[in-house]
């Protein structure tokens, strides 16, 4: 999308998962994700990164347990009858990877926009 980066680039992201009792190094995470992304063609040897960022999301899975399914069902149902809706991996109390979240955020989108026309 124009939005999203100048004309005639491109732009990708990794999610990549580790645990919080382990140190990571910044730059060798970049290097070998760009290593990775070349191996996988995602992005070619010639190819020019103008910008690597990297986010830290703590918590960032859910956890299921047995009392998982039953108590995130009342939790949606008391939102929803207060007209709170739910999008994306923390509200929903769900793993998500970004695809998934832009897929849900979208459907969610057209769902409010079909109760106001």
């Amino acid at each position: 999308s124009p939005n999203m980066v100048p004309e005639g680039k491109s732009a990708v992201s990794a999610e990549i998962s580790f645990s919080k009792n382990r140190n990571i190094n910044k730059d060798a995470l970049i290097e070998k994700t760009v290593k990775d992304l070349i191996k996988a063609e995602v992005l070619y040897p010639d190819d020019k990164i103008v910008l690597t960022h990297i986010i830290t999301i703590p918590y960032a899975y859910a956890i299921y347990d047995h009392q998982r399914k039953k108590a995130v069902s009342f939790i949606k149902q008391f939102l929803e009858k207060n007209d709170i809706y739910l999008c994306g991996r923390y509200a929903q109390w769900e793993y998500q990877n970004m695809e998934q979240n832009i897929l849900a955020g979208k459907a969610m989108a057209e769902k409010l926009n079909a109760e106001i026309e």
